[in-house]
């Protein structure tokens, strides 16, 4: 079952390992491909009409713990959807993290890397506010200090087109 997910992931999202991306804000965002604590494969059409706060972080990376509960708050607001991504080599240790930090976070694992590839990660954390039409609006590489630091940015007023 593993195996297959990863395939699909690797399908979804296209990428090879020389793939350099440059996702910049005012472009629209590339493809995800994620599995969540079930296994199900995710993707951003999954959250189509809807903001979103991607993130991308790691459970031995003391800012990103420290972020998590910011990211719940954002998430149980309703202005967007926080993405989760954790890049842990092994998931378990994503979810005991979020299972003593933020445990009503949804998160996702991204076992092949491919879809923090695709948006050029450098450091965790890393967070991508994508707007409802799938346009990158900002890119924040260094943690959230406060959860109205996104909730009061202007796409969060935006209508659905």
């Amino acid at each position: 079952m593993r195996l297959a997910a990863s395939l699909l992931l690797g399908f979804l999202c296209g990428c090879s390992p020389d793939h350099t991306p440059t996702q910049t804000v005012g472009s629209i965002a590339p493809q995800i491909a994620v599995l969540d604590t079930q296994g199900l494969v995710h993707t951003l059409k999954d959250f189509k009409n809807q903001n979103v706060l991607l993130t991308f972080w790691q459970s031995s990376c003391a800012p990103c713990i420290q972020d998590l509960p910011h990211l719940a708050q954002i998430h149980h607001s309703g202005k967007a959807t926080v993405i989760a991504v954790s890049l842990d080599k092994h998931f378990s240790a994503a979810k005991q993290a979020i299972r003593h930090t933020a445990p009503s976070l949804p998160i996702y694992a991204d076992p092949d890397l491919a879809t923090a590839k695709r948006f050029g990660i450098r450091a965790t954390p890393t967070h991508f506010l994508i707007n409802q039409n799938g346009v990158i609006q900002k890119r924040i590489e260094q943690p959230i200090e406060t959860a109205e630091q996104i909730l009061n940015n202007p796409i969060m007023r935006e209508k659905v087109q």
